[in-house]
This record gives C-alpha cells, sequence and structure tokens, in this order.
C-alpha cells in the first residue's frame, strides 16, 4: 500500500516475507520470486551432489565460499576445478579451485585444448536442463513450506528425488538384464 516502484527493501508477499525478487534477463519470464539456489551437479552421471538455498539474493561471487564447504563436506575432498556461469565475476581461483567460465577459444590453444574446453561447457549448459527438471518433475516449481528452513527443506527433498531417479535409471540396465536372464533360464527349465 505504501511501497513504492523504486523502495529498497520491498515486502512481496504478506506470509513469506523473506522471498525476494530475482530479474531472470529473460523475454518470456523476466522476474521469479523466491530465494536463489546454488546447485553442485556430478560431472558424469548427473547426480545432484549439493544444493543450497541463499536467503537475501546474494550475488553469485559472494556464494563460493559457503558452496566449497558444502563440497568439501559432502565430498571430503576440495573440488579442483568448478565450472561457473558468467555470474561469478573476478577471481579464477579460490583457495585450491579453479573457476572456469564459458569463453571462446584462443588462437594459441591447442585442439585437444579445444575439445576438452568444448566437452566441459557443454556438461555446464546441461545444469539448466536439471534445473529445470527439478522445477517441473520434482515438485520445485513451486514451495509450500513455510520460511527459510521449509525453502530448503524443500529442496532437498527435490534435488534428493532428482538424483534418486538418475541413479536409478543408470541402474536400471543391471536390473533389466537380471531379470531377463531369470525369464530366460526359467523357460528352458
Amino acid at each position: 500500500m505504501f511501497q513504492q516502484k523504486n523502495d529498497k527493501d520491498k515486502i512481496y508477499s504478506l506470509h513469506e516475507p523473506h522471498v525476494e525478487c530475482i530479474a531472470k534477463g529473460k523475454a518470456n519470464k523476466a522476474y521469479e520470486f523466491g530465494d536463489k539456489v546454488s546447485i553442485d551437479r556430478s560431472r558424469d552421471i548427473g547426480i545432484i551432489l549439493g544444493a543450497l538455498a541463499l536467503p537475501g539474493s546474494p550475488c553469485d561471487g559472494h556464494t563460493i565460499d559457503v558452496l566449497l564447504k558444502q563440497l568439501k563436506r559432502i565430498n571430503g575432498t576440495q573440488a579442483e576445478i568448478l565450472i561457473v556461469d558468467h555470474g561469478y565475476p573476478g577471481e579464477k581461483y579460490f583457495g585450491k579451485t579453479q573457476f572456469l567460465t564459458a569463453s571462446l577459444p584462443t588462437q594459441d590453444d591447442t585442439e585437444y585444448k579445444k575439445r576438452k574446453q568444448s566437452i566441459r561447457f557443454r556438461k555446464r549448459a546441461s545444469i539448466e536442463a536439471s534445473i529445470s527438471h527439478l522445477k517441473q518433475d520434482c515438485r520445485f516449481g513451486k514451495c509450500f513450506l513455510k520460511g527459510v528452513i521449509g525453502d530448503q527443506t524443500n529442496l532437498t527433498l527435490a534435488y534428493t528425488d532428482f538424483s534418486l531417479r538418475n541413479w536409478i535409471r543408470s541402474r536400471l540396465d543391471i536390473f533389466f538384464n537380471l531379470f531377463y536372464k531369470t525369464i530366460k533360464n526359467m523357460s528352458l527349465q
């Protein structure tokens, strides 16, 4: 009622006052309301290793410390390379971890280095599809739990569902082969 267009610290939701307006910069959906989320996904299988709901919509560069601490706590080791988007400006190293952002190869790069860089950045682009599946298939698009803890709980449940589905799909061929061999052996007897 008293809020103006250019005011700071607006309240977007009466029952969830911590919710922020996040500018997406896309034509079809310019804004989203909620918390910013940081997702860590494995390189090969696509299982989400960890995720954080970050209240207050902090700059991506300010979330690196918390992100790396969570990765170290979950994996037991510190990541050597993180492939990040352009929202992580500034430093190329944080401790022992090197940050890579998508860029065009230089003229001095060898064909091997160009190919390796291309593969890495395609895997980085695939996280967008993972976020979309989290929102559509794993009920992460809307949170019905209250507060900051509810947001983190909803995120944890969503990425656990997503990772469990991917793990089962990766192992499904083993189960089908065992089932097929069992049926084949039963029919021969």
